[in-house]
């Protein structure tokens, strides 16, 4: 049995056109998400915003597999940089 996937480059995704909503929709309905390239841009408050949106919507219902060309060893930080959001609130 298939599962419906969609992959998606990390940036372009955070690259509102003013339809996140419908964007949003559109990766809420995959089984699994996969967004890759993560952290290759730096994350401005908004985008921390869209990208843990996405990751705590899918959290207990979907799959979201993260991918990144960075070391393992940057990981850390980028995951620090995403978390900047709420620690800023």
């Amino acid at each position: 049995m298939g599962h419906r996937t969609i992959y998606s480059n990390t940036f372009q995704t955070l690259q509102s056109d003013g339809t996140y909503l419908k964007e949003l929709q559109k990766l809420q309905n995959r089984a699994v998400l996969i967004l890759d390239n993560l952290g290759l841009h730096a994350f401005d408050t908004t985008a921390r915003e869209i990208i843990l949106d996405i990751i705590d919507d899918r959290l207990t219902e979907k799959s979201t597999l993260l991918s990144s060309q960075l070391s393992v060893s940057k990981w850390n930080d980028i995951i620090r940089s995403l978390m900047q959001s709420w620690t800023d609130s």
